[in-house]
């Protein structure tokens, strides 16, 4: 059974953190709902489900304060429970503070705002259409034929909002994924360009030992060290041509393992190689797995 996905995919992003600014404004709503009790206009019923109401608000928001000082906790369920009990505290507070002519529906678009940042296209659709229900529910006992209007570009506006900034963020987002892997693979590219550059300045260290020692057998050992453990060659080997136009391998390098025990190349095991030899020439081959022609 598929489970919906409700958040945005989680990793790394070069969008900002909004912590801060959902608890700012969600202070905001505070304030502005405690300001709206000091003055006393509400009857004795609504002021007190406000005002416990708010204060659980206020809770939820000193709790989601210590969360961010932490740092220790995924914060998308906090943004979740956030969101779903402004989807209870928002429409009690249009109810009691008007209805229809409450401004408190302002505070639907931040609910939507955040929906869209931090949850999926569907689930952040589902939630207006939520709050486009609830605040028509609220007011349709008081809706008349020249407040229809009024309600439409409310709900319009949180529709807009909604659609407008999950298509924004997805976007967004889906460019910063191949943003992302281009830099991902801009420092794999420079990782190895470092890395050859190093392998670069040993050798050149190596080739100046090189010009300063004058036994053949030191040259070819210090060779097949450059090969083998510089150059990180799997495989590789010296081979010198002799009297009659015979090849005959000086040093080989098979995974790690030096030899320098003097062997004859065979024409049939080494035919390859001794082609390479013979014409002076560099070779590539893709794929010498199924050739019985290559053997060190």
């Amino acid at each position: 059974m598929e489970i919906m996905k409700i958040f945005q995919d989680k990793g790394k992003t070069i969008l900002p953190r909004v912590d801060s600014i959902l608890l700012f404004s969600r202070l905001l709503i505070v304030v502005a709902v405690g300001a709206l009790l000091l003055q006393k206009e509400l009857d004795q019923q609504g002021t007190l489900l406000l005002s416990i109401l708010t204060g659980t608000f206020l809770l939820q928001l000193i709790l989601f304060s210590i969360l961010i000082k932490q740092g220790k906790y995924d914060l998308k369920k906090a943004y979740l429970v956030i969101i779903i009990y402004e989807l209870i505290y928002i429409p009690i507070l249009i109810y009691n503070t008007g209805g229809l002519e409450s401004n408190f529906y302002l505070f639907y678009c931040l609910t939507a705002i955040f929906s869209a940042y931090m949850l999926t296209s569907r689930i952040s659709l589902f939630i207006s259409t939520l709050i486009s229900a609830s605040y028509i529910i609220l007011v349709y006992d008081n809706l008349q034929v020249t407040s229809v209007v009024h309600v439409l570009v409310r709900i319009g506006l949180i529709w807009f909002l909604s659609l407008t900034l999950s298509f924004v963020f997805d976007y967004i987002r889906r460019s910063e994924g191949r943003l992302l892997k281009l830099f991902d693979t801009l420092n794999k590219r420079t990782s190895e360009l470092e890395k050859s550059q190093a392998n670069l300045e040993l050798i050149y260290e190596n080739t100046r030992v090189l010009a300063g020692i004058l036994d053949v057998d030191e040259v070819i050992a210090e060779v097949m060290k450059i090969t083998g453990k510089l150059m990180s060659y799997p495989a590789s080997g010296i081979l010198l041509k002799g009297p009659g136009g015979n090849y005959i391998y000086r040093g080989r390098d098979i995974d790690g393992k030096t030899n320098f025990h003097l062997k004859a190349a065979d024409s049939e095991a080494n035919g390859l190689i001794l082609k390479v030899a013979k014409q002076a020439e560099p070779v590539t081959v893709k794929d010498i797995g199924g050739r019985n022609d290559y053997h060190l």
